[in-house]
Formats: structure tokens, C-alpha cells, sequence
């Protein structure tokens, strides 16, 4: 990372933090600062804020900051015990609105609804970033107080970079972003051993990168297995090909 961790305000979860220093490693150091950045200015306009998370739907990667509060901690463990309901707003674009009650009525998310009542995420705000009318990512920000984003919603949405008419109030209660978020090393690793394969098998049979690329998800297809699957062999056996 290019910033020293701080002690106070958002940081990054565990696996933001290696998913960044990944990013970074392979030339793209400029995102850890945009949503770290983003974390800060969230915080300012918004000072109950206890957690965000950006996704981007094209890389289907998510990254998550959150508070240095214990019981923001113990709700993570809480999510990974229980989890949560899906976030339909970020996936589809379509405007999704989900109160208290009706997490709280839902058996199979009692056990993390119980623990969201006792560590105090009282609101959140989901906000979907646009280019050229379509939805490319999303931010979610949560806070601990149910009145937190009042009056904030257009600041909120310009320092994130968001589209402030499409923002839905506590579509996320549950926090199930930070479950993609702690996904999102592996499905980069998993992205990187695709991009290997692609370039060996680029090379050998001389084509083009994206020709490449649809032959092995042709053949993942054909064979009922995975890229990453099919990745994997074509580069542990790369030297004999």
C-alpha cells in the first residue's frame, strides 16, 4: 500500500488489504488510494460511519474499509458465522429497499440480525455508480445511527463518485458486501493463473490474446470444469506443452 496504515477513520479489511496490495503489485497503485480517499471524505460528511464497500461489477471485485470499533470486528465474525441477504440492488440496478423488521422476520438471518441489533449498524446507503446509463459498480456505506445519512445523500454520492437519484436507504442492514469483499483475493488469483494460461496458450499456438481466452473457456465449457480449473493445468504444464 502506499499509505501508512492509520489509527483511526476506515481501513481496510484483511483481505481489501491483500487484494490492494495485489492490485498494486501489478501496476495499479492509484485504487488504494481513490478508496481510501473515499473513506476519508465519508467519514467527514458522515462522522456515525462505521464501514464501506465498493464494488466493481466488471471485475466483480469488492473492497471493504471499516472502523477500528470492537463491535464493528465482532459483527464481521458474525456475518462469516450467519450471513446475509443478497444485495439485488447492486446486481440488477433495480432499486431494493429492506427494513429492520424485515431482516429481524427472516429465520434463516436471525442469528446475524440478533448481532447487527447488539453491535449497532443501525443504517446504510447504497449507491450505484453509472457510466453512460448502466450500472458499472456500487457503493454501500454503513453507519451506526439510523438517522446518519439525513441531509448527506447528494454529498455522499459526490465523493464517492456515485449517482445520488439511484441511492436506496438500508438495502444492505446485513453488511453482505464485505462476505464478497473477503472473496476477492482469491478470485484474483484465480484471475491471474486465467491470464497465465492465456499467454501460454497464446504463444504456443500463436494467436491473439482474446482468441486465446475463448478457446479455453470453450474448452471449460465443453469439459464441464472451470477456467481457472483448465488455467491451472495449462500452466503446471506449461514447460512440456
Amino acid at each position: 500500500m502506499n499509505r501508512a496504515r492509520r489509527a483511526t477513520g476506515l481501513q481496510p479489511t484483511p483481505p481489501s488489504r491483500e487484494a490492494l496490495e495485489l492490485l498494486s503489485a501489478y501496476g495499479d497503485p492509484e485504487l488504494t488510494d481513490l478508496i481510501t480517499d473515499m473513506g476519508d471524505a465519508v467519514m467527514r460528511l458522515v462522522p456515525d460511519c462505521v464501514g464501506l464497500s465498493v464494488t466493481f461489477l466488471a471485475e466483480d471485485l469488492t473492497f471493504t474499509l471499516v472502523g477500528t470499533d470492537p463491535s464493528v470486528l465482532r459483527l464481521d465474525a458474525m456475518q462469516y458465522l450467519a450471513g446475509g441477504p443478497c444485495l439485488d440492488a447492486v446486481t440488477t440496478g433495480e432499486a431494493l429497499h429492506l427494513a429492520t423488521s424485515d431482516i429481524l422476520d427472516e429465520d434463516r438471518w436471525r442469528l446475524f440480525a440478533h448481532a447487527e441489533a447488539a453491535t449497532g449498524v443501525a443504517s446504510s446507503l447504497s449507491l450505484p455508480v453509472m457510466h453512460e446509463d448502466q450500472v458499472i459498480g456500487s457503493v454501500n456505506v454503513y453507519a451506526s445511527t439510523a438517522d446518519a445519512f439525513d441531509g448527506h445523500i447528494a454529498e455522499v454520492a459526490e465523493a464517492c463518485e456515485a449517482w445520488a437519484p439511484g441511492a436506496v436507504m438500508n438495502a444492505d442492514l446485513s453488511w453482505t458486501s464485505r462476505l464478497r469483499a473477503a472473496t476477492t483475493p482469491a478470485r484474483m488469483e484465480q484471475r491471474a493463473l486465467v491470464d497465465r494460461a492465456i499467454g501460454f496458450v497464446a504463444a504456443v499456438q500463436h494467436l491473439d490474446t482474446r482468441t486465446a481466452a475463448t478457446r479455453i473457456r470453450e474448452a471449460a465449457a465443453r469439459a464441464g470444469v472451470t477456467e481457472p480449473e483448465i488455467a491451472r493445468i495449462i500452466v503446471e504444464t506449461a514447460p512440456t506443452i
